[in-house]
């Protein structure tokens, strides 16, 4: 194929030719399903924010819906009641400010009811010697907690086996929380999500949450990136296949 307009001849080479259409579309997919992601992201992010705003649920009062993951899933809650502090979690590898550390989880009980759920008290750091102990909070009194419920899933929580190491007794380091699993660690039936301790609370360490479907702007960015490929690639598929007559 040549195409001529004025003193410019364009002039495609085959192998140019295969390799613009098979690449380009490549890159104009993958734009496009960042661009999806970010999406997703913005109708999670959405969601999150409905929900934060909608009435706090006070779970010693609230019996029904408190058993609902669907309904309770980052909704802010209120509970009063009791941290079992004979058993401390302590997830690994989280990372803050550029700092090795762990979060840690408590199991918290409603006062006057067998009703469990585990808290995420925030983050600590790990030290230098990873076989000292963090400095822990007790409480060892009745109080009042807020926070947010999370999914497990969605929170570096995951399945399989959650126990990796006892460090004392009742003192566990995991690289994976299982809630089924520590239901059984703790010999009570855990609700089947986490409180996100609120920052605010004096009951916990260092905390800074972060919202679902935050990452939006990173997908945009990606999106950006793969389209500007594809068009950078067709500029030069028709720069290197075209001439002028001084060329010839």
């Amino acid at each position: 194929m040549v195409v001529r307009i004025g003193h410019w001849t364009f002039s495609p080479k085959l192998w140019s030719t295969i390799v613009t259409i098979l690449i380009i579309p490549v890159f104009i997919s993958l734009g496009f399903w960042q661009l999806d992601r970010a999406g997703q992201k913005r109708a999670l992010h959405a969601d999150y924010l409905e929900r934060q705003a909608s009435e706090v649920i006070n779970l010693n009062h609230e019996k029904t819906i408190r058993n609902n993951m669907d309904d309770m899933l980052w909704r802010k809650i209120k509970a009063e009641g009791a941290f079992d502090e004979t058993v401390q979690i302590l997830l690994d590898n989280q990372v803050m400010n550029n700092q090795a550390g762990y979060f840690v989880y408590t199991p918290f009980q409603l006062i006057n009811e067998n009703i469990w759920f585990l808290v995420n008290r925030g983050w600590v750091a790990t030290g230098n010697d990873r076989n000292l102990l963090p400095e822990l909070r007790k409480t060892n009194v009745q109080v009042t907690i807020t926070g947010s419920a999370n999914n497990v899933l969605s929170s570096g929580i995951s399945l399989g086996n959650a126990i990796d190491e006892q460090l004392t007794p009742g003192i566990y380091r995991l690289r994976s929380i299982n809630i089924a699993h520590i239901s059984d660690l703790v010999g009570k039936k855990l609700m089947p999500y986490v409180l996100n301790l609120d920052s605010e609370s004096q009951h916990g360490y260092m905390r800074q949450w972060r919202m679902p479907g935050s990452g939006e702007t990173v997908n945009l960015g990606y999106a950006f990136q793969w389209f500007a490929f594809a068009a950078t690639l067709l500029i030069i598929y028709v720069v290197v296949n075209t001439k002028t007559k001084d060329d010839n």
